[in-house]
């Protein structure tokens, strides 16, 4: 059995995984066996989102090499491993204030949407919505804050808590 390392590789969630270089180190050969460090493998067996891709955090262990070489088949990798880590996907809240009867508050009724990556599941909410003042005017600014996400996927998605909504 070969041991070494694979080195820790990163992207963001929802983009290509990084599968270039090798291992680091190939010990264990037999003195004259030819045994090289192939193509780096990401292993996401039960790691993946709603649309497929790995999810967003760190994944201990998860790479792992293939080998070649005339004497290849004669080794196992189960012990060359490497980590692997997926950063949250920004995502851009976008909220539409309706109109209101004036009633002296600056309360705002406001509806959100995010447009997650196809396939997966994730919803907006948020805390307030207020108009900038309890003044009578057309096109104010409407300021939504508390923003958060949820849903099965949103753990791999991050989102600005407070934006200016469109009226």
């Amino acid at each position: 059995m070969l041991s070494g390392t694979v080195e820790a590789k990163s992207s963001v969630y929802g983009a290509a995984l990084d599968t270039s270089g090798t291992a680091s180190s190939l010990i264990g050969a037999l003195n004259g066996d030819t045994v090289f460090s192939g193509q780096v493998v990401i292993n996401t067996a039960g790691l993946t989102s709603g649309s497929g891709n790995l999810k967003a955090g760190t994944h201990t262990g998860i790479q792992s090499v293939a080998l070649t070489g005339a004497d290849a088949d004669n080794y196992s990798t189960a012990n060359i491993r490497g980590d692997y880590t997926v950063t949250q996907k920004p995502i851009a809240a976008s909220y539409v204030a309706k109109d209101k009867v004036f009633d002296g508050s600056t309360t705002a009724d406001v509806t959100g949407t995010v447009a997650p990556i196809s396939g997966d599941k994730v919803n907006v909410q948020h805390t307030s919505a207020n108009f900038d003042s309890p003044d009578i005017g057309t096109a104010k600014t409407v300021t939504v804050s508390g923003i958060s996400l949820s849903g099965a996927d949103a753990a791999n998605y991050n989102v600005d808590s407070t934006v200016n909504a469109g009226n």
